[in-house]
């Protein structure tokens, strides 16, 4: 099974069984002029707060790349 094939539902609800602490955002384009964001998390909250930073400096140390 691809993962093209499990809604996005179920792959959150088993990645959340597999992890302590999770972070998710992501972004959906569902027309030209309209996009569906979407967040999910479970754990601590001061282990999730953590894991955005970390997010957000990792994104960072790859300004330049693909």
């Amino acid at each position: 099974m691809t993962l093209e094939f499990v809604p996005t539902g179920k792959l959150l609800a088993e990645i959340q069984k597999r992890m302590d602490t999770m972070v998710f955002v992501g972004t959906a384009n569902r027309t030209a002029d309209e996009d569906a964001m979407f967040f999910a998390c479970c754990g601590p909250f001061h282990g999730c707060l953590g894991m955005i930073e970390l997010g957000r400096l990792m994104v960072i140390a790859n300004e330049g790349d693909e």
